[in-house]
């Protein structure tokens, strides 16, 4: 009975084996096999009079592992094939990117790639559905961020039947991975079989700004344009290059136009918030920052610039609000760890402030900017010894273009060792610091913190 039962359990992996080849999927293959060879070796043990009651314990402990591990990955095709749902009934041709920080595109509308294959002659076709198949499994593995996979599936379907679209969205996938040269080249091959595809165009221009060539990341979103002025990203990228060109008035410019297009475009008025603050004019920054909050209560880099502005113009209980706002959204922006940090130290919360500076140099132990500001609330509160330690990190790390910051950094170490080991009996850094905490400070600390204003990130 047990040999029958063996065989039978035998057979279903052997099945789920073949379902593994039939859709390439190595994991199934991989689980199903060591279910198989138990199976096959509880069965021969038993043929042979070996089998104990331990061999089939453990024999059913593995067997039972393997069919949850079989059902957690039927789930997760099912998972798979409601994201193929998603995208085949989603009203937008693009796959989802953060919009927020991301202006490339991909195409995920199956009817896009299916119109430029059915132009093809019919010795081109004998793979398209399998070719569509396999570009539907890029596009699910990079919605799963599952990039080496979606590379991929990408490169399969462009073996099976070549085209524009696919050659777009391994551009996406090697901008997502910061490649950039490489995203240019799969522009160039979309464009040799479709020139007029303005997102090709839009790509490259991400490529060549992340690169930092501006004028020729202007051409190439300026070909867009001629191919389609009235899409509202490609104004709103020309705006960001030319923003970042320091063409402030154009850019607004460019800003405006994409608003025209689309009202409710909350990067837009982001766009036009960096401009106005850029331009010094707060009130109008600060307006547009708000309309793109409302537009994408989740928009965190208008929530953090808003913060700066209002650190700056020391309205700090609002700035900390939106630095809160921040971090409720994206918790490892280290920046705005830093800039809270900054807030709380000028309205005397030193303990506060210091929490957020070891937040931020957690995320990233090389940020200079935090180092400097958490020696300063160090010296601030009294840990002198502390904040040599913080001042000291912060010459390691700074560029060497910071000379004069770094001479006078050099210096206040100077200044505080002196003081750490003067004649003069000190107050315990712990009873300076239950002093200072909770009150402004000092006008000669605010004089240092001045001294520092140049570098403490308190920027868009």
């Amino acid at each position: 009975m047990f040999i029958v039962l063996n065989i039978i359990v035998s057979l279903f992996f052997t099945f789920m084996i073949a379902i593994g080849i039939r859709f390439r999927i190595i994991n199934f293959i991989l689980i199903n096999f060591v279910g198989l060879s138990i199976a096959l070796v509880a069965s021969i043990m038993e043929l042979f009079g070996e089998e104990d009651k331990y061999v089939t314990l453990f024999s059913m402990i593995v067997l039972i592992g393997v069919l949850g591990l079989d059902f957690l990955i039927t789930f997760s095709k099912n998972t798979e094939q409601k994201i193929l749902t998603l995208l085949n009934t989603n009203t937008s041709i693009y796959l989802k990117v953060d919009t927020i920080v991301e202006n490339f595109k991909l195409i995920g509308a199956k009817s896009v790639l299916e119109a430029e294959l059915n132009t093809r002659a019919k010795s081109d076709l004998q793979n398209r559905d399998h070719a569509i198949e396999t570009w539907q499994h890029g596009n699910i593995a990079f919605i799963k961020e599952d990039y080496i996979n979606a590379l991929r599936y990408y490169q399969l379907s462009l073996e099976l039947v070549p085209s524009s679209i696919v050659h777009l969205n391994l551009s996406g996938v090697f901008l997502r991975l910061n490649k950039n040269p490489k995203a240019i080249e799969h522009c160039d091959q979309a464009l040799q079989f479709n020139p007029k595809l303005i997102e090709a165009w839009i790509n490259r221009s991400v490529a060549l700004e992340r690169m930092n060539k501006i004028d020729q990341a202007l051409e190439n979103i300026n070909q867009a344009g001629q191919l389609n002025n009235q899409f509202e990203e490609i104004w709103l990228i020309k705006g960001n290059l030319l923003f970042s060109s320091g063409q402030l008035h154009q850019a607004l410019n460019a800003y405006e136009i994409a608003i025209e297009h689309q009202r409710h475009f909350a990067q837009a008025w982001y766009g036009k918030g960096l401009c106005f603050n850029k331009l010094g004019n707060y009130k109008e920054a600060l307006s547009c920052f708000d309309k793109a909050i409302q537009l994408n209560p989740k928009h965190y880099l208008a929530y953090y610039c808003r913060g700066n502005i209002l650190n700056r113009l020391e309205k700090l209980t609002l700035a900390i609000a939106s630095y809160e706002k921040v971090l409720k959204i994206k918790p490892d922006y280290e920046e705005a760890w830093n800039n809270q940090g900054i807030a709380l130290s000028k309205s005397g919360r030193l303990r506060e402030a210091l929490k957020c500076y070891e937040k931020a140099l957690k995320l990233n132990p090389a940020y200079f900017e935090a180092w400097i500001n958490q020696g300063l609330a160090l010296e601030s509160a009294g840990f002198y010894d502390r904040a040599i330690y913080s001042y000291q990190r912060f010459i390691e790390l700074a560029p060497p273009t910071m000379t004069q910051l770094i001479a006078k950094t050099q210096q206040r170490i100077q200044e505080l060792h002196a003081k750490l080991y003067t004649a003069r009996p000190l107050k315990s850094a712990t009873n300076a610091a239950n002093k200072k905490n909770g009150q402004p400070l000092q006008t000669s600390e605010i004089e240092m913190i001045e001294l520092y204003d140049q570098i403490r990130g308190i920027q868009s």
